[in-house]
């Protein structure tokens, strides 16, 4: 092993630790000895020991207490129960340190060095497992996104630089791309990182309202101003105050309205319908759009100063089909937010390689919905490719990659989690196969489970319970 794993043992009977020490010596382990619950907690810390082997019966801290003390200083860590107590060395105590937390528990004396030694390495695996999945998840959060985007193809490393950059300064900013590329994050993104970040993000869908009522929404009104302004409204803009404002789909506003909208970006000042008073406001206009707005300027249906002075900066989100290599990352994204903290599911073999041979007319938003609909339709906790919509399993709509397109190996960024999740199920079930001797009436019960459902899982993971009972 490149560094030696480390063991916590807890006895306080020293006889019992020289013995653990000598029967996992071959497994070249750095091993800690104590003699108390007390000493334990000094040494324990998130990190320091994968595994904690640790007796039941002690004076002060027992090792019940112990082990729910470990786990909240280090939820990783895997807590092996032992006991020298035959009253205690029962089935139930062993049902419930197990519910409770423990990876294993043993009775004294140790009648089966190997038995020991199997369990530990199972140990410091299935903590491996964990520690990889908490990598994963940093390395998803840190490395491939920026706030809530995900993505580490170049096209994507160039956008989170440019949003970096610009979210620092006040500028008018034009944010572009096809319907469902995420705009929307962006501009969360940018004000999130700028100075405006603790005020507030006021988000407004130009093409959902008509232009007069538009008008109403943005400057606000006063009471009577028109049929049905029943009461005195202040207006987003106002809302917005020291904060930002995006105008979705700004290409949609009526001429009149352009006309106004560009006097507020000329002088900060706004005047509500059905009044001369004029307010100066001091908020960030972000815009967004998935037309062409050069092309409509030419077209004549947008103003051409407005459109220079909302494009002081243009940010291009690119679809989802220039960056293919992110669909790996991004499916573990939305899977980890569509399960919403339940037991993650896996992926069918060729699941992912069939999302990237799509051309994604719909673009991110399509690509979460489709994994949502291939969630809820999901069977043994498996994602399956007949499960997406029709749409993507047409082969019409199947793209060919170009050589050296996708990339030549995609495993690293498949979702570990979901995967190691069932490793973790497949090893307990062992576990318990191991300690009853392959009897699955009493595994079922170590287990908490009917002996109808642990037969299920035995065939779903291809276990032989009489193969694992012989390990030891």
């Amino acid at each position: 092993m490149a560094t030696d794993p480390k063991v916590l043992i807890v006895d306080d009977e020293p006889d019992v630790s020289t013995l653990l020490t000598t029967i996992l010596a071959p497994l070249q382990l750095e091993m800690t000895s104590v003699q108390s619950g007390e000493e334990a907690l000094e040494l324990l810390g998130p990190g320091r020991f994968p595994v904690l082997m640790t007796d039941l019966n002690m004076p002060g801290i027992d090792g019940l207490e112990l082990m729910e003390k470990a786990l909240e200083i280090d939820p990783a860590i895997q807590v092996i129960i032992m006991t020298g107590d035959a009253r205690k060395a029962t089935l139930d105590t062993a049902c419930e340190a197990v519910r409770s937390g423990a990876y294993h528990f043993f009775a004294k004396p140790f009648d089966n060095p190997r038995q020991i030694q199997v369990f530990v390495e199972k140990a410091l695996g299935h903590h491996a497992l964990i520690a990889e999945n908490q990598s994963l998840r940093v390395e998803l959060n840190t490395h491939y996104g920026l706030e809530n985007m995900v993505g580490k193809s170049k096209v994507m490393e160039d956008l989170f630089g440019l949003v970096k950059r610009v979210s620092v300064r006040d500028s008018t900013l034009l944010i572009t791309g096809e319907s469902g590329v995420g705009k929307e994050l962006v501009a969360q993104a940018l004000h999130s990182l700028s100075p405006r970040a603790k005020q507030n993000l006021i988000k407004v869908n130009c093409h959902a309202l008509a232009g007069s009522m538009l008008e109403s929404e943005l400057f606000g009104h006063t009471k009577g101003a028109f049929t049905g302004a029943t009461a005195e409204r202040a207006g987003l803009f106002a809302s917005a105050h020291r904060g930002t404002i995006l105008l979705d789909e700004i290409g949609d506003i009526s001429a009149e309205l352009q006309g106004k909208l560009l006097r507020v970006l000329e002088t900060g000042e706004i005047r509500k319908v059905g009044s001369d008073e004029i307010k100066t406001v001091d908020v960030r206009i972000l815009a967004s759009t998935n037309r062409d707005l050069a092309q409509a300027v030419k077209d004549g249906d947008f103003r051409e100063d407005l459109y220079y002075r909302l494009n002081v900066v243009e940010i291009k989100i690119p679809t989802l089909r220039a960056r293919l290599e992110d669909i790996p990352a991004l499916a573990a994204h939305f899977l980890e937010r569509i399960c919403k903290g339940k037991d993650k599911p896996r992926f069918e073999p060729g699941f992912i390689e069939m999302l990237m041979h799509y051309d994604w007319p719909g673009n991110v938003r399509q690509l979460r919905s489709a994994l949502e609909r291939a969630y809820l339709l999901s069977e043994n906790n498996t994602l399956l490719r007949r499960h997406l919509p029709a749409e993507i399993l047409t082969p019409e709509r199947m793209r060919k990659a170009a050589p050296g397109e996708l990339p030549e190996n995609i495993a690293p960024e498949i979702p570990i989690l979901p995967l190691s999740l069932e490793e973790g199920e497949k090893l307990q079930i062992e576990k318990a196969l191991v300690s009853t001797g392959g009897h699955l009436s009493r595994a079922a019960e170590l287990l908490g489970i009917s002996r109808r459902t642990l037969y299920t899982k035995v065939r779903r993971y291809d276990i032989d319970p009489k193969s694992v009972a012989k390990i030891v």
